[in-house]
């Protein structure tokens, strides 16, 4: 089981953990991190740094450590997640003051990112394992603290988006945040 959370106790800052589901162990795979992903394959991790402005790539026992990605001055990533064949990891990259928001990509081999869409209402997302991205955009005025789930097609060559947004939910008084999939992608969490 992967963990992100607080460093060491009275340590600063927030590391991600390893909590064996068979023992119990609990032990630091790195310091100065915040947020995680595991490949589909389960051999490698995306994290960002502490100060959320890169994005690194390591093996699943924090070897080989590598930036992938550094936010451009003024910037901050959020949202690490997968695609389901492991080669490429989408995010989140925003504005300090979140006037800017937009959902990209980037090979996990390293290239430049690619705009799958930009939105500042962009809340969550996650990438389906027949290739959409779900994405939770909020409400406009005077209902921006709801929020629906809207749906668009990756395309596998570029990483970029296929196609326009298309809604799938109109729900009033809700908002969808911390958004998961099951591993075949026919059940979400949030």
């Amino acid at each position: 089981l992967l963990v992100s959370g607080n460093a060491k106790q009275g340590e600063g800052g927030r590391a991600i953990w390893v909590i064996s589901t068979v023992s119990g162990a609990v032990r630091v795979l790195r310091d100065d991190t915040w947020g995680a992903a595991i490949s589909p394959e389960g051999s490698r991790i995306a994290f960002r740094n502490s100060k959320q402005n890169e994005i690194w790539v390591m093996g699943q026992n924090g070897e080989n450590p590598r930036r992938l990605l550094a936010a451009p001055e003024g910037y901050m990533f959020e949202r690490l997640v997968w695609s389901r064949d492991g080669g490429r990891v989408a995010y989140i990259k925003s504005t300090i003051g979140l006037d800017k928001v937009a959902i990209e990509s980037v090979a996990a081999s390293g290239s430049e990112p690619v705009l799958m869409l930009a939105d500042q209402r962009i809340i969550d997302f996650c990438w389906v394992p027949d290739g959409r991205i779900i994405v939770s955009l909020s409400e406009l005025p005077p209902n921006e603290y709801d929020s629906n789930l809207w749906e668009f097609r990756a395309d596998p060559g570029t990483g970029g988006r296929s196609g326009e947004p298309r809604r799938i939910t109109s729900w009033a008084g809700f908002g969808f945040r911390d958004i998961s999939l099951s591993r075949d992608g026919k059940r979400m969490g949030f």
